[in-house]
């Protein structure tokens, strides 16, 4: 995977795949995964992220080829929801500096994330969730109750190039063309 870049501009590829893919999806799961189903030809049949002690865990069965994998703090935080690891806006630092917006790649099955990665150079292979400043004292449970994901199926690597959100507050993507999972 050291061929494979994670950081990624991310707007001309989600405007180009505006088209509305229509998904229906259920959630099952307890409360360490979250769990969706996708029913549309060629899209994950489901997705789920678990919290666990040292690592973000994300699985996702059907589809095709790999997909960008994006998390946002949605919580009631304001400028100190931690965003850089949304796929799309970004986050700006509290002395006013921009970070780009960071994209993680996940194989066809998925991925395995790190927690300690570090929100000014974040790598490949790392999440700043959960860290107290993401997530607050209870990190595992306030990260799954207060994080939107997103979820796009790779044309570069043999995906559809669809797009689905998920979590606290998908209408964070509002307008990107996605498909927001039930739970």
């Amino acid at each position: 995977m050291s061929a494979i870049v994670s950081k990624r501009v991310w707007l001309p590829s989600l405007l180009a795949c505006a088209a509305a893919f229509t998904v229906g999806c259920t959630s099952e799961g307890d409360d360490t995964a979250i769990a969706t189903t996708a029913t549309e030809s060629g899209d994950p049949s489901e997705a789920y992220i678990l919290w666990g002690a040292a690592t973000l865990q994300f699985r996702v069965s059907g589809g095709a080829g790999g997909f960008w994998l994006g998390l946002a703090e949605t919580r009631d935080c304001g400028a100190e929801c931690w965003t850089g690891e949304d796929c799309i806006f970004g986050y700006e630092a509290a002395t006013g500096q921009p970070m780009p917006a960071y994209c993680h790649y996940a194989a066809v099955d998925g991925t395995d994330l790190l927690y300690g990665g570090d929100r000014e150079s974040l790598q490949e292979g790392y999440t700043v969730f959960p860290d107290q400043f993401a997530c607050g004292a209870d990190r595992i449970t306030n990260c799954e109750e207060h994080v939107t994901f997103f979820l796009e199926s790779n044309p570069s690597y043999g995906g559809n190039g669809g797009c689905w959100v998920w979590g606290h507050a998908p209408s964070y993507y509002d307008g990107f063309g996605c498909t927001v999972m039930d739970w």
